[in-house]
């Protein structure tokens, strides 16, 4: 094999390594947009019923009410973190 053929074999892998690189970015960008706009909604419902029940909370109540919002915004935490975790 020539220095030439050597050459356009080694271009072609790196561009189809290019190729490959830049599907896997679109599907992951795709991914992260669908992830966080699922922690949007779920976001939004999750102020939505807390100032319903925060309006309408009996003392009797408070502790279920705070161990569920505890748990919703740990739950919201670290689905940013995952998305956090796929930045550069």
């Amino acid at each position: 094999m020539d220095l030439k053929q050597k050459l356009e074999e080694e271009w072609a892998q790196l561009e189809t390594l290019r190729d490959e690189l830049g599907v896997k970015l679109s599907l992951a960008k795709a991914d992260a947009k669908d992830e966080i706009s699922a922690l949007q909604t779920k976001l939004d419902e999750a102020r939505s019923k807390l100032k319903n029940q925060l309006e309408n909370l009996a003392d009797s109540s408070r502790e279920t009410t705070e161990e569920v919002t505890t748990n919703l915004v740990s739950e919201l935490k670290s689905g940013y973190a995952k998305l956090r975790g796929l930045l550069p």
